[in-house]
């Protein structure tokens, strides 16, 4: 894979999730909307120069999580071409979630919950991270950089990469190529993602923040 630093013009960047979950019966958190809003500020024109149709940004979408899919799965169509296994224009994504990540009790499917995920209804009303892996899996040509701040988040190694720790079992162990995917987790596959009381971000993201922005706007360029 290319070491090449991400571009504006050749990154496409989804940002997941909510800080509202009333519906599932959940505490909300305005830190988790903080944290979204701070990645999407990172990308955006005042400080990374993103173009808009280069960002989806379905935080706190009211659609269910099958319709947010479908989503970006249209985005991905819309901004990516493809001729046979070449592509012009677009050569990363960057995903990042912030919210609820858990487990489903009989067949321990990692899943993440969505703004109009239901009480009692968790898994079946939430994104499940299979879907997540199919829907990227046909840009097989894409450098993938999936960012979980989320309970349980390193669970999802077992989809995205074949060769992680087997939480999830074997579930679409194959769905992504072993190379080319980035997966950066808040949290092991065994323990929950932290948010200090009264800290205006979670603690994952806090630290994510500090480091995307301390650092140099721009590729340094040697001296002289």
């Amino acid at each position: 894979m290319s070491a090449e630093l991400l571009t504006p013009q050749s990154t496409l960047v989804v940002v997941l999730g909510a800080d509202d979950w009333q519906a599932a019966g959940l505490e909300s958190s305005e830190a988790f909307g903080n944290s979204a809003r701070a990645v999407l500020d990172y990308f955006g024109p005042d400080y990374r120069g993103y173009p808009a149709d280069n960002i989806l940004n379905l935080f706190n979408d009211p659609r269910d999580a099958s319709a947010q899919v479908t989503a970006i799965r249209r985005f991905l169509r819309s901004r990516i071409i493809q001729h046979g296994d070449e592509k012009a224009g677009i050569t990363d994504i960057v995903i990042f979630y912030t919210g609820h990540g858990a487990f489903h009790q009989t067949n321990n499917e990692y899943f993440l919950l969505v703004r109009n995920s239901e009480a009692g209804l968790e898994y079946t009303t939430g994104l499940q991270i299979r879907f997540l892996a199919d829907c990227l899996s046909q840009y097989a040509f894409l450098r993938k950089f999936i960012i979980l701040d989320c309970c349980f988040a390193a669970a999802a190694g077992a989809i995205f990469q074949s060769d992680a720790a087997q939480i999830v079992a074997t579930q679409a162990a194959e769905a992504l190529p072993r190379r080319g995917t980035v997966l950066l987790c808040s949290s092991s596959s065994r323990v929950t993602s932290r948010i200090e009381h009264g800290q205006p971000y979670t603690m994952f993201c806090q630290a994510l923040k500090e480091v995307l922005f301390s650092g140099s706007k721009s590729p340094r360029r040697p001296n002289g």
